[in-house]
């Protein structure tokens, strides 16, 4: 059964729809999430998108409910967590573990649905089961699955609510791998405890989990910090990067695929200034907002135009305008200082977010002009097409046998690829590329646009 599409008024070449578009973003696994200027949050690739929906993919950006004060997001394996711009603490997604925090454990929530009553949430960080987060007075906060002590609360034992982690409110920044946590405090110490079957905890050894924080060292100048799968990061006061935990592609960015099991400099580089890590890739940013990658990257994870690990930090792209990097297990989301946002790696639910599933090995431009239309009934009288995708001919449904002057059909740049004049009633679209385009209807003296993908 075919179906059709709302059609959609807008101006699609309007200068002021990319102007500092997005302002967060946050991936993990097969899903991406962004939150434009607007407040408003949007999600595609494969997960929970909290769309009351279980599982399910999305080619495109696709907004999540109607609320425009989203402040910030965080992507785990199997569940989102989000803070509003009141601090109130929002959960979606998996449950099998209490990751969502409402109480219960072996549920899915389809939509966005508050975490207790709380609105002094700072931050938050998820695992693959896991929570992390802090309070405005700097408290330590977790949630979920703990069998590898990733909790930090002295057992094993899974939590479905957040429970607070000792009495002390000096807690700064926070950063979960897979299966284990880290922290820095605001007296500069930093802290590691889960699992520690890599060295990820940074104490020497690579044995026994961790129940509890565990200090690392006696520094007192850690900056901030950021975990993978099995390896950890942090970037010290003095722009020192230093890594440890698991190497086995490289993310460790030394040269060499062997764990060290303790902060250990990388390079002698002083000028680094964020830092994250994915499943087994790294990532940073320097303080002259260039972008660095290295580790694993079958799929074009790094970006760097090759699907080669890289052993050390690789420079991906020329640009000096990078802010802020994130990613899935095999994709990687960023954002520019103007507000673009740009995907390279594995596509193959989508999760890059350019109406295709190919993956890219080089940065994407995410375009604010390509945002998801959801499939529903076509209001009467309007013009509406279909199929979509489509394949070699999109046709025209149009009800009131109104006069079609021109149709036109663009790429996400605004170029115009082909157009006709004739009072048709398809378009063929068989030469086309594979990929997303901007359809354009001119009639009687209105306009009407489209998206499809090819």
């Amino acid at each position: 059964m075919k179906k059709i599409f709302t059609l959609l008024l807008i101006a699609f070449l309007s200068i002021n729809i990319q102007a500092q578009c997005w302002k967060a973003i946050a991936g993990e696994s097969d899903i991406s999430l962004a939150i434009r200027a607007d407040g408003t949050l949007w999600s595609w690739g494969n997960g929970y998108h909290g769309n009351g929906q279980n599982l399910n993919s999305k080619l495109t950006a696709e907004q999540v409910g109607t609320d425009n004060n989203w402040k910030s997001i965080a992507a785990g394996s199997f569940n989102i967590l989000g803070i509003k711009n009141d601090n109130t603490l929002w959960a979606w997604g998996a449950n099998y573990n209490g990751q969502c925090g409402n109480g219960t454990y072996n549920t899915i929530l389809t939509t966005p649905t508050q975490i207790g009553t709380d609105n002094n949430w700072k931050t938050v960080s998820v695992g693959v089961y896991h929570c992390v987060g802090i309070k405005a007075d700097s408290t330590l906060w977790v949630w979920g699955g703990n069998y590898s002590g990733q909790l930090g609360d002295g057992t094993n034992i899974d939590k479905n609510t957040p429970i607070q982690i000792g009495t002390s409110h000096d807690w700064k920044s926070i950063a979960t791998g897979h299966y284990h946590t880290v922290a820095i405090k605001t007296d500069g110490t930093i802290w590691a405890w889960g699992n520690n079957t890599y060295g990820q905890i940074g104490d020497f050894s690579s044995s026994n989990n961790r129940y509890n924080p565990e200090k690392l060292g006696t520094d007192t100048d850690w900056k901030t910090c950021g975990a993978g799968l099995n390896h950890s990061m942090a970037i010290k006061n003095n722009g020192t990067l230093w890594m440890w935990g698991a190497n086995n592609a490289g993310q460790l960015g030394n040269g060499a695929t062997t764990a060290t099991y303790n902060p250990t400099q990388l390079g002698t580089a002083t000028n680094w200034q964020t830092v994250s890590g994915e499943t087994d890739q790294s990532f940073a940013i320097k303080t002259d907002s260039t972008l660095w990658a290295w580790g694993y990257n079958a799929y074009g994870d790094l970006g760097d135009g090759t699907n080669s690990n890289k052993l050390t930090p690789t420079q991906i792209t020329t640009n000096t305008n990078w802010k802020y990097i994130n990613g899935g297990r095999d994709h990687t989301l960023a954002l520019k200082t103007n507000g673009d946002l740009w995907s390279w790696g594995r596509n193959i639910f989508g999760q890059l977010g350019d109406g295709t599933t190919t993956d890219k090995i080089t940065p994407t431009f995410v375009s604010c002009q390509t945002l998801g239309i959801k499939e529903t009934a076509a209001d009467k009288g309007q013009f509406s097409f279909y199929p979509n995708p489509a394949t070699d001919v999109i046709y025209f449904a149009n009800p009131n046998n109104q006069t079609i002057n021109k149709v036109m059909v663009l790429d996400l740049s605004g170029r115009k690829i082909l157009e006709t004049n004739e009072n048709a009633n398809s378009v063929n679209i068989q030469h086309l590329e594979k990929g997303m385009y901007q359809l354009q209807m001119f009639s009687e003296g209105q306009q009407h646009a489209f998206k499809f993908v090819k």
